[in-house]
Parts: structure tokens; sequence; C-alpha cells
């Protein structure tokens, strides 16, 4: 039976690749073909002389092998399907969801290819990324179509290819959101171009374009993406990865609006730092794009994802609490350094310094005390999550702990030999006492989380009952191990009985 079952599977994968690989054969062909009749058609550039006949000659010897090939392992696919079981065999819709994301993200990829193009150039030739994106387009609706007509046994591969598709998507509208910014940025700031060309004027203005397009590109593959597994909230897949682009994006959000504020104060103080508070914006950007979207999937799946409302609570709240505790000890650690160094820097670093430190301690302690606050309330010592938070933030405070004490005594060390710690850096004794912030804020980071985390744990133990043990389990143990005698054993079982 096992050796049944292995033998059908190994069929499946054959049969799946061969017809895969044909796919791809065809699909090449096919490409050349449009991109030939848009070129035919007057569209894009005009083709070398030569060209047409060696790609139509490519396109056929393709179809000539691929399209035997593809129809063999199809009509012997189809013919297993007389058999439910071969139906909704999870090795198929694995195969066809993995067309249908690889046809998505080829039509992104393909498209935004094309934006860019257009973008920086209004007559630049797309009918490449064209006749491939449309390509695409048809074999990712030829896979759907085929799904929907034999519902699986699982929704595990739906759900998966759905979530590639979407974590891909994101982080290419995220990119393309910081572009955005960017070339924004660019566009207030008052420093003229490199070389005055008409073209590159407009730089700023074609970067703030293709970011916007490229956006919405992206965005639209990722409601594709949604869509196509939007039925199955309770999916660990789907909650993981909300988590992961909630996490990033709050990184990103909160650390870019630091460095976003104190650069729009060094502009407020001189015009010419104009770049200073700009180039905090991508992050901003991208930042506010992955909070929203997914603390907006993270909110619509609260009690539906196979969890309690209040878990969901507790992760929206753990990610600002643990990411403003690392602000600020990075802010600390900032603002010790510019103390430390301000004889021998200027005194315009020096102040820049100060500012940036003093703003990530006040917008992490911002982030952190109403987030750790409400976290702690909705939290028991049972809770996994809290148990996940306290030991993330003890790891994550013992290994920065550890690297920073080591360079801080590594240039302690040094001082005192008086070799410095290497031919021409900085002063080894400024070097040591820069990084005792930080080693003593993680220390204390490490004490006070672990100090809760065992809290939890006695608490937990001590709520703990034991349950009773049956005395008759209790004597066969004994008998197992020995301790007891058969005899014994059966005289004690008949003592009970009468």
């Amino acid at each position: 039976m096992i050796a049944s079952s292995r033998s059908a599977a190994y069929r499946r994968f054959y049969l799946y690749s061969a017809l895969s690989v044909a796919v791809i054969a065809i699909a090449i062909a096919l490409a050349i073909l449009i991109h030939l009749a848009l070129q035919a058609a007057g569209f894009g550039s005009r083709p070398v002389a030569g060209d047409p006949s060696r790609n139509i000659s490519l396109a056929v010897a393709l179809l000539a092998i691929a399209i035997p090939v593809g129809a063999t392992h199809l009509w012997l696919i189809l013919r297993s399907f007389g058999d439910p079981t071969e139906r909704a065999a999870g090795v198929r819709h694995q195969y066809l969801n993995l067309w249908l994301a690889f046809a998505l993200l080829v039509v992104l990829f393909t498209g935004q290819s094309a934006i860019t193009a257009v973008a920086f150039q209004d007559t630049a030739d797309v009918t490449i990324q064209l006749s491939v994106a449309i390509v695409a387009g048809v074999i990712g609706a030829i896979a759907a179509w085929w799904l929907s007509r034999t519902p699986p046994g699982s929704p595990r591969p739906r759900i998966r290819s759905g979530i590639v598709v979407m974590l891909v998507a994101m982080a290419v509208a995220a990119f393309a959101v910081a572009n955005a910014a960017s070339g924004l940025g660019g566009l207030i700031r008052p420093e003229p171009p490199l070389f005055q060309i008409d073209r590159l004027r407009s730089l700023p203005e074609q970067q703030v374009r293709s970011g916007l397009l490229s956006a919405g590109l992206a965005l639209t593959v990722w409601a594709f993406g949604f869509a196509w597994q939007r039925r199955w909230p309770e999916s660990r897949d789907r909650l993981g990865y909300a988590l992961l682009g909630y996490g990033i994006g709050t990184v990103a959000f909160l650390i870019g609006g630091s460095f976003g504020i104190a650069g729009g104060i060094r502009y407020a103080r001189d015009p010419a730092q104009l770049s200073a508070f700009t180039t905090a914006w991508p992050a901003i950007g991208a930042g506010v794009l992955l909070v929203a979207t997914h603390g907006t999937l993270l909110l619509m799946d609260r009690a539906r994802n196979g969890h309690p409302a209040v878990t969901t609570t507790r992760l929206l709240l753990a990610f600002p609490a643990l990411v403003g505790l690392g602000m600020i000890v990075g802010g600390l650690g900032l603002a010790w350094h510019g103390i430390v160094e301000r004889d021998v820097v200027a005194a315009q670093r020096y102040a820049d310094d100060l500012t940036q430190g003093a703003l990530l301690i006040a917008i992490g302690s911002a982030a952190y005390i109403p987030s750790w606050l409400g976290f702690d309330r909705r939290t028991t010592a049972e809770s996994s999550v809290r148990r996940f938070y306290l030991f993330t933030a003890v790891c994550l405070a013992l290994v920065g702990g550890l690297t920073s004490g080591v360079i801080c005594l590594y240039n302690a060390i040094t001082t005192v030999i008086g070799v410095g710690a290497s031919p021409g850096a900085a002063d080894s004794g400024r070097a040591a006492l820069t990084w005792i912030a930080p080693t003593v804020a993680l220390a204390a980071i490490f004490m006070t989380h672990l100090r809760l985390l065992l809290r939890d744990q006695r608490a937990t133990r001590g709520a703990e009952t034991v349950a009773p043990v049956d005395p008759l389990v209790a004597l066969l143990e004994d008998v197992r191990a020995g301790r007891v005698s058969v005899e014994h054993a059966a005289t004690t079982i008949r003592g009970g009985a009468a």
C-alpha cells in the first residue's frame, strides 16, 4: 500500500512537472509572437533586419516540441480524473497555485519595468513587457479557472500562494512608495541639477510618477493575492504575514519619524539643511503603508483568526512597545555619544546629536509607555504572547548588551595598555566611554524583563494543579519498574476489589 502510494506521488510529480515545463516553453513562444505582432502593427521600435525571421523560427521550434509534450501529459492527467482521489490531489493544486502566483508576479515585475521605462522616457519601447504580461495573464486565468473546477482537499497550497504574492507585491509597493517619497523630496530641494539638461531637471518628477504608478500596480496585484486566500482568516500563514508587515512598518515609521522630526528642526534652524529633513521621507512613507495595510488586516481578522480577540490586541501593542524600547536605548546611546565627543566635534554636530538622541528617547517613550501599559493590563502570566514578548526582550537585550560590553571593554583595555583600538581610529578612551551608556541600558532591560519572566513562570507553576494519580495505574507502574512483584500486586488488587 505504501509503495503504491509512493509510486502514485512520483507519477503525479512527473506529469505536472513535465506539463509545467511545456507550458513555460509555450508561453515563451507566444510572447515572442505577440511581440512580433505588436511591432508589425507599428508599436515599439522597428526590428533589425533578420530578427523577425530568427524569432519566428525560435517560436516555431518551441511550439513544435512543447505542444505535443504538453498535450500528451495533459491527456494523461485528464484521463486519471475518473478517480476522485486524483481530482483532489494536493500535488496538482500545488502546481496550479504555483502557476497562478508566478503569473501574477510576472505581471507585477513586467508592469513595473514598463512603468519605469515610460516614466523616464515617453517614447520607450515597452512591447516586450506588454507581450510577456499578456501571456502571463492568460496562464494565470487558466490556472485559476482549472482550480475553481476541482476544489482541493486542503486549502493550504492556495493560502500559501496567495501569501507569497501578497508578500512580494507589498515589498514592491513599499519600495515604490519610498522611491516616490525620495523623488518628492528632490522636487522641493533647492539644489540645481548637476548638468543643465532639460530631461534631468524633471528627474524627481519622473521618479515620483514612476513610484506612485508602480505602487498602484503592486497594490492591485496584492489585492488579487488577498482575494485568492481571503476565505481563510484563521490561517497561521496569513497571521504571520500580517505580523511581519506590521512589525517592519512599525520600525520604519517610528524610527523614520524621529529622524524626520530631527531633520525638520535642523531645516528650521538652517534652510540649507533641507536634505536632512527629506532623507527620512522614504522610511516614513513605506512605514505608513505597511502599518496601515497590515494593521487593518489584523483588525479585520480580530476574533476570526482562530485566536481570541484579545490575542490580536496584545500583538498590536507588543510591536510598538518593543520598538519603542529599542529607540530609547538608541537615543540614550546617541545622546551620550554626543556628550562624550563634544570637545572634538563642531558645535553644530554636537547639537544635532543631542537633538536626535532626545527625539529618539521622546518618540520611543511615547510608543513604549502606553503600549506596554496596555499590553500589561491585557496579559496574564499564562499568556503565550506575554511570554514571547518578554523572552524576545531578554534575548535581544542579552545579545546587544554582550556586544556593546565587549566593544566597551576592548577599547578600555587598549586604552589602558596604550596601544589604541587601531591606527587612525578615534580615541579608544572616548570609544569606551561611548559604549557605556548602551551597555548599562541593555543590562537594565535584561534584568528587568528577566525578573518579569521568572515571576510569571513562578506564578504559572504555582497555579498548576497536580492531577490525582490513579492507584491502579501507579501500582502497574511500580510492577513495570520492578519495585513491586506481580504476586504482591495481584494480592493488592484482589484486596481492593474485595
